[in-house]
């Protein structure tokens, strides 16, 4: 069975889409109080480094949901 080579275009682009996710995702990381992220925060930083789903699973399990009761 033969190989097919991966477009370089194709792969610059998902590698700038990769950089880009984890950038943002990093950013918020390093905005929110450590009791706003299920688990920590060095743990998120090299899972989304690692592979873009990962990211993913960041924003939408990880950050905890602000209390809208809370005054502070």
């Amino acid at each position: 069975m033969e190989r097919r080579k991966l477009d370089p275009r194709l792969l610059g682009f998902l590698i700038a889409v990769h950089v880009f996710v984890m950038a943002l995702t990093w950013r918020d990381i390093g905005r929110r109080d450590p009791s706003q992220i299920r688990g920590p925060k060095w743990l998120w930083r090299l899972a989304s480094a690692l592979q873009m789903g990962n990211a993913l699973v960041y924003w939408l399990f990880a950050r905890k949901r602000p209390n809208p009761h809370d005054d502070s």
